[in-house]
Order: C-alpha cells, then structure tokens, then sequence
C-alpha cells in the first residue's frame, strides 16, 4: 500500500511527506535530547546540594566553625561609567583561629581543582569581593580541604 502510494504519488508530494517524516524525528529526537539533559541537571543539583552537606561536616572535623551556608554577596562593578551590581553566593563562610574564610565547595574531580580555570577565577573573585582572610577549596571527590592563596593579591588588612 505504501508503495503504491509512492508510485502514484507526484515527486512534491514525496518531498512533502519526506520532509514531514523528518520533522516528526527531528522534534522526536529534540524532546528525548531535553529529557535526558534535564534528568541530567536535577542528578547533578542533587550531587551538589548533598556534596555541601557533607562539606560542614567536614569542615568541622577539621576545626572550622560554619557561620552561614550560601552566603550571599551585592557586589559593585563598573564598567567606564555604568555601574552593575552582581550578586555572588559562595557555599559557606567559615572561621578558625580567629580567621575567617569563604569556602567553595566542589564535588567533580576536575572543578576541584585550581588548574581548572573556572575554578581558580570563581576563587579569585570570592577573594576579592568578600574581602575575608581567605578562600577555602573544599574538594568533596578527594574530601580535602585547601587554602587557595592569590600570592599579588594587595595585603590590605582583612577580617
């Protein structure tokens, strides 16, 4: 039957019915391809709110006190004459020998490292905006914790 159809069938009306098919895949294809990437982010989501979890415990088991999780920041920057505010929000701020610091928590093999680059820029920024003794790297992969310093940072006294 469908062959017969497609004999009898003008060649515009085989591209039309060509193009349809290919439509319905492509859109079949497309809708499959958002399922899997949004099944994707809510495992990754979920890996990193329980990664933060774990990171107060172990940064108390290192002797850090956990003042706040999800410490939120208004920072200004200018560019030439306009002024924007961003709003930052590192995992936690946290203190020990009288010192406090900013901690980032990061829970993949190559994030939790200062090679990667947008690593080492997030640290750079939280170092320079939340103006504290430091930045912590809490690498939950290998359950470590690093101070990350920015050695030509200015040496302006910090809390």
């Amino acid at each position: 039957m469908v062959s017969d159809f497609w004999q009898l069938a003008s060649p515009w009306a085989r591209v039309l019915l060509l193009l349809a098919v290919l439509s319905v895949v492509a859109w079949l294809t497309l809708r499959a391809h958002h399922r899997l990437d949004t099944r994707r982010r809510r495992r990754r989501a979920h890996g990193a709110a329980t990664a933060e979890k774990d990171a107060v415990a172990l940064l108390q088991s290192h002797g850090y006190r956990v003042l706040q999780t999800q410490v939120e920041q208004l920072w200004q920057v200018r560019r030439g004459t306009d002024t924007i505010q961003v709003r930052l929000r590192a995992d936690a701020r946290v203190s020990r020998n009288g010192r406090q610091f900013i901690a980032e928590v990061k829970s993949g093999s190559l994030s939790a490292n200062v090679r990667h680059g947008p690593t080492r820029r997030q640290l750079l920024e939280y170092a320079v905006a939340y103006r504290t003794s430091g930045v912590l790297l809490v690498d939950m992969h290998q359950r470590r914790i690093d101070e990350v310093v920015f050695t030509h940072l200015d040496s302006a006294p910090r809390t």
